[in-house]
């Protein structure tokens, strides 16, 4: 009976050993996983405002090209509506320089 309890104890105490040991190891990796977890979500968040960063970048050259490309259409606008109205002037004066001939000719006959 003493000889059994003796083993008992000594395999008891064995196991705790054993429980101890993985306790530790399991508790070293755990660390590990977490040191791990942390660098990667530090460096998720340094990408992410990289990315960030350069997408603002590239809207606020989009944003000024398209100001740019505004004002050179508004430009051009300003020069057709200018070339219009001379041409209109122009229009007007053929018309002018056309019709009085034949309105001159319309009297003559009528009278």
């Amino acid at each position: 009976r003493k000889e059994v309890t003796a083993v008992e104890q000594r395999m008891s105490d064995k196991i705790d050993a054993v429980d101890q040991k993985l306790s530790g190891e399991i508790a070293a990796v755990r660390k590990e996983i977490t040191a791990v977890d942390q660098k990667l979500s530090d460096r998720i968040a340094a990408v992410e405002q990289k990315l960030s960063d350069k997408i603002a970048a590239v809207e606020q050259k989009l944003s000024d090209k398209i100001a740019g490309v505004k004002e050179h259409v508004s430009d051009e606008i300003g020069e057709v509506r200018r070339i219009m109205s001379v041409i209109r002037w122009m229009l007007g004066l053929m018309v002018v320089v056309v019709a009085l001939p034949i309105l001159r000719e319309i009297i003559v006959a009528w009278s």
